[in-house]
């Protein structure tokens, strides 16, 4: 991961990055990383990535993409957005499947949570990766944060511990749903969870 994050502000991902709105203090401040096919680690990290299943045919899972660790040191989650074709520097060695990204981990509370603080009032909850950076760079350009943070769920479906999460913590809650039917469903599934 270390080497991810040192590869960013001059990467392709970092174009990428700001195509999508986020500014290079914000990737840096949720430690954001640069994936390639063969990151220069050492033998230990190597084997355990292959145990973990981060590596195909000799190259890294996470080749030619945004990387995103949660929280930043001793992550839980790991998340992989491949960058589109145009960003592209070297190609990959491996077909991307339906969807463009990829997750390790076990994802127990929404990604973005390790920001809130005891000042925290508010969450602002969002369904991707993007979405959050975007509205925690907003929040923070603001001066809102830390009293409002924001989190998002990894995705339409997020998992049950997820779901649980949040009708375990006591906040106020601002639902920011993709415009598609998967975002109908998603915020369906977390205001009965918040209102039981």
């Amino acid at each position: 991961i270390a080497d991810a994050q040192s590869r960013i502000l001059s990467s392709s991902a970092m174009s990428y990055l700001k195509h999508r709105g986020v500014t290079p203090y914000t990737a840096m401040m949720y430690g954001l990383g640069y994936g390639i096919g063969n990151p220069a680690v050492s033998y230990a990290t190597s084997d355990a990535a292959y145990k973990l299943s981060l590596v195909y045919k000799r190259e890294w899972l996470w080749s030619e993409s945004v990387i995103y660790a949660d929280p930043v040191t001793d992550p839980a989650v790991l998340n992989v957005r491949y960058l589109p074709p145009e960003y592209m520097r070297h190609g990959r060695g491996f077909e991307l499947g339906k969807h463009p990204h990829r997750t390790w981990g076990d994802r127990l509370a929404p990604l973005g949570s390790w920001r809130i603080t005891e000042r925290t009032q508010a969450i602002m909850v969002v369904e991707g990766l993007f979405d959050m950076l975007v509205g925690a760079q907003f929040l923070d350009q603001r001066g809102l944060y830390p009293d409002i943070a924001c989190v998002y769920t990894n995705g339409a479906s997020p998992s049950a511990e997820i779901v649980e999460w949040f009708g375990e913590h006591d906040y106020d809650y601002f639902l920011i749903q993709d415009m598609d039917k998967g975002g109908d469903d998603w915020t369906e599934t977390l205001t009965t969870v918040m209102n039981e």
